[in-house]
């Protein structure tokens, strides 16, 4: 096996906020096209379906088209339950496995590390930053684990780049930095401002959002398109356009959400930990802007709605800096981030919020 080299950067509170892996002695991008380079085969893209996820996939695809060529396939991932990565794979085929803003489990990086010819992860989700930069010194995996999931044959390889200092978007832009020619660095900043929660009132905040109501909106509508490829290179009028359209239909959301959250909000008490939480719940899809104000009100909001398994999808949300929602999902198998994360149950067997307690 390999010996996998981790770099790490470390913030003002001592916390590890960047960690990465490569076993060919070359940093993530060099490793990543120079593979590219001198590939014949398949790439697959697996991505999430927010805002962030569809413009990581757009710049990845690009960089793949741009560097080799190869048969690419788009694979959308909102963390369903049961879902079989082996099925996109062709047999007897060698194939290049790609995650962009995905927070996978490790049964998942193990698979897809095990089947594909060599396997890349960009991603910047705290659970998976946990994974590979604290797994030791917080027990949650034995050194065996991480030894299987890097141990690769003459089959593959496993590259990783995870950091918490920006969204995936800006991650893969800043990265592959001089590839760029016509993609609109804005609209990488509204990206990362609103993936990483920053304050929606602040300069670019109302912007931000009204982007992302737009992507929300128009895939909706048309998941297969060419719109979020137009919207990273659009100019700055044709952006412009773009916000002004998102901030109409924010508006009408708003409208919308307050009355949702008045009419059937609830209001339930929770314990985790010993800890007791003050929570708001509504039931329905959406995120974070459909509890209005209520965001601030309480200790956590809960979006909960049944997804197309039949399964019950419960999103966490806080505004307040001194909890963590992503250490509640991680409990119950999901992940996410400090300030917004999830996680999925089957049926309606969620005891957490039933009155349960962990």
């Amino acid at each position: 096996m390999k010996e996998i080299k981790q770099s790490s950067t470390i913030s003002q509170q001592n916390q590890i906020t960047t960690v990465t892996g490569t076993n060919l002695g070359k940093t993530f991008p060099e490793a990543l096209i120079d593979t590219l380079m001198h590939f014949k085969g398949n790439v697959i893209i697996f991505h999430h379906t927010d805002m962030d996820g569809i413009f990581s996939e757009v710049l990845m695809k690009y960089i793949c088209e741009t560097n080799s060529d190869v048969n690419i396939s788009l694979v959308s991932y909102n963390y369903e339950k049961n879902m079989d990565f082996s099925k996109y794979f062709v047999p007897d085929s060698r194939t290049i496995a790609i995650s962009v803003d995905l927070s996978l489990k490790v049964k998942q990086i193990m698979t897809l590390a095990s089947i594909s010819y060599r396997f890349f992860i960009i991603d910047h989700h705290i659970t998976t930053l946990n994974f590979f930069a604290y797994q030791n010194e917080l027990g949650t995996y034995d050194r065996m684990t991480m030894d299987l999931i890097m141990k690769k044959d003459e089959k593959g390889e496993f590259f990783f780049f995870i950091s918490t200092e920006s969204c995936a978007t800006k991650i893969i832009y800043t990265l592959f930095a001089s590839l760029w020619k016509d993609v609109n660095p804005r609209v990488i900043e509204l990206c990362d401002w609103y993936d990483t929660w920053k304050h929606p009132h602040e300069p670019n905040g109302e912007d931000a959002v009204y982007l992302n109501t737009y992507m929300w909106q128009s895939n909706q509508l048309n998941s297969i398109s060419s719109l979020p490829f137009n919207i990273i290179t659009a100019s700055d009028k044709d952006l412009n356009s773009v916000i002004e359209s998102g901030e109409i239909l924010a508006s009408v959301e708003t409208t919308i959400n307050k009355l949702k959250a008045a009419m059937f909000g609830e209001v339930v008490k929770i314990k985790f930990i010993g800890k007791e939480y003050i929570c708001y719940r509504l039931w329905g899809r959406g995120n974070s802007l459909s509890f209005g104000s209520a965001i601030n009100k309480y200790d956590i909001c809960i979006m909960q709605s049944i997804n197309y398994q039949g399964d019950l999808a419960v999103s966490l949300y806080t505004a307040k800096s001194d909890i963590d929602v992503s250490k509640i999902a991680q409990s119950f198998g999901g992940g996410g981030h400090k300030k917004a994360a999830g996680y999925i149950v089957p049926k309606k067997s969620d005891q957490l919020f039933k009155g349960g307690s962990k």
